[in-house]
Parts: C-alpha cells; sequence; structure tokens
C-alpha cells in the first residue's frame, strides 16, 4: 500500500495489494509512536490519507503528519512530511513518486522511506539545511529511528 498503489479505482476488497505483516508491525507502531510524541493541538498523523490527486491516481503515503492551522480538522491542515514503508521492491518507482509529491505539494518539508528489511531510513528534504542523520525529522525535530 501507499504512494505505489492505485486508490482511485471503485472501494472495495482487492483495490491494492495487501500490505505483508512486517509492514503493518511497522506501520502500527510508527503510527502509535509519532501520536505519543506529536502533541495533538499543533499535528494530525494519519495513515494511508490521500495526500493529492493527480488526475484521477491519488498519492497516499503510508504514514502523513499534518500541521494544523486553523480550527477546522478537515480544512486547515498542511502536510509537512511522510514516510513510506518498504523492502527491496519497487524503489526506484518508489523514489520518482515522492520527488513527484514533494514537487506537487508546497508544504511538504520532507519524505522518509523506512525499508523494513534493512531497518534503514532514507530522507527527502525541502529544508536548506537538513541534518545528515537519515532517520532524523528536522520538521519535526524528531528522531524517527526508535520508532519502528
Amino acid at each position: 500500500m501507499g504512494l505505489l498503489d492505485d486508490y482511485s479505482g471503485p472501494p472495495g476488497l482487492g483495490m491494492a495489494p495487501r500490505p505483508s505483516r512486517a509492514h503493518q508491525i511497522v506501520l502500527d507502531n510508527l503510527y502509535f509512536n509519532l501520536r505519543s510524541v506529536l502533541p495533538e493541538s499543533k499535528y494530525l498523523v494519519l495513515t494511508e490519507d490521500a495526500i493529492y490527486k493527480r488526475g484521477k491516481k491519488d498519492r497516499a503515503p503510508d504514514i502523513v503528519v499534518y500541521e494544523k492551522t486553523g480550527s477546522d480538522p478537515e480544512k486547515d491542515l498542511a502536510a509537512l512530511m511522510f514516510i513510506e514503508i518498504n523492502d527491496h521492491k519497487n524503489l526506484k518507482a518508489l523514489e520518482k513518486k515522492i520527488d513527484e509529491v514533494m514537487s506537487y505539494v508546497a508544504t511538504v518539508q520532507e519524505a522518509f522511506i523506512y525499508r523494513y528489511d534493512t531497518g534503514a531510513w532514507k530522507k527527502y528534504s525541502k529544508l536548506p539545511k537538513p541534518s545528515a542523520r537519515q532517520s532524523y525529522s528536522d520538521a519535526l525535530s524528531l528522531q524517527l529511528s526508535g520508532m519502528t
């Protein structure tokens, strides 16, 4: 699931391939830990949320962190960063989709790929002087590596 899948079809079973159990465990841990450390008054953490639509295709990263910009939780949100959870498969295609999302969503400052097969992080950043640590979110001032 995530950026490589097409969610534009009719709702129901069989829209996208089922993620592996390892993927789901990492997704659950990251979501829980991000929700635990980020102040709810300032951030909203969602899984598989369509960060934007391009034509008939949604782009829905595994985890999106939104900054709350007003009082309406549906409209007053700015996507700040997102995380894709993957193994060795389709990495080049995933990197292309990350570049696409980062170029079309102006508010996104960072994106990450977490490879659960190796435990490695890779960071993509629009920030002027990002930390060299691949698992550190400069946008959130947060180390992600212990959250998986």
